[in-house]
């Protein structure tokens, strides 16, 4: 074993939060689909519903460079 360097960003969170969003949207889709599923069925491939339109992403913007003297 060893270390994994990892560099982590705002951006990072945001795509995962999008992602979460969209995966939770298509189990409950399925969830739906396979309740509704009788004799007759469904298709099997459906058109997911729009993402909702997420509020815009909150950039935090900090300098911790001890030369300047603010710290």
């Amino acid at each position: 074993g060893g270390l994994l360097q990892l560099f982590w960003g705002q951006e990072h969170l945001n795509c995962l939060t999008l992602v979460e969003q969209h995966l939770q949207a298509y189990f409950r889709l399925q969830k739906e689909d396979s309740a509704d599923s009788g004799p007759q069925g469904k298709a099997c491939h459906t058109q997911p519903p729009p993402s909702p339109i997420s509020p815009p992403a909150r950039t935090e913007h900090t300098s911790d460079d001890l030369r300047t003297g603010s710290f």
